[in-house]
């Protein structure tokens, strides 16, 4: 996405995507969590994700936007836009959520087992897309 919007450094998609990310956590979702609560942030993360995927979609979609330029800068855009919104709320509250599930005397054991177990099928799914991806296509 980020070569077809000719951004030709993998670096400086990377620090976007980070940067993006950054920002959505630490001035979004950290001041506001505890304001408006784990569900809003959940709700309204969700709903800028599926906004986002929609909006590209439908744009990706469309025979006559193909091989534009303001096509190239939807995507871009929209892939942006996913990873604030799920930086605003998907990818903080269940680090914060799970851990409030156990006791008190079982927290940092239940909240360590769930996030070794979250980033660990995270890490599995990340090495194993790109390979199935490719086989079935």
């Amino acid at each position: 996405i980020f070569r077809d919007a000719g951004v030709t450094s993998a670096v400086l998609s990377s620090l976007l995507v980070m940067l993006v990310n950054v920002a959505g956590t630490a001035f979004v979702a950290a001041p506001l969590i505890d304001r408006f609560g784990r569900t809003t942030m959940l709700s309204a993360s969700y709903a800028g994700m599926a906004t986002s995927m929609a909006v590209m979609g439908g744009c990706l979609a469309a025979p006559s936007l193909a091989g534009t330029s303001l096509l190239t800068a939807i995507t871009l855009l929209g892939t942006v836009a996913y990873v604030f919104a799920f930086s605003c709320g998907s990818g903080p509250v269940p680090s914060l959520l799970v851990p409030e599930l156990f006791p008190a005397e079982l927290r940092g054991k239940g909240g360590s087992v769930a996030m070794l177990s979250h980033w660990g099928w995270n890490a599995v799914v990340g090495a194993a897309f790109l390979p199935l991806i490719t086989k079935y296509s």
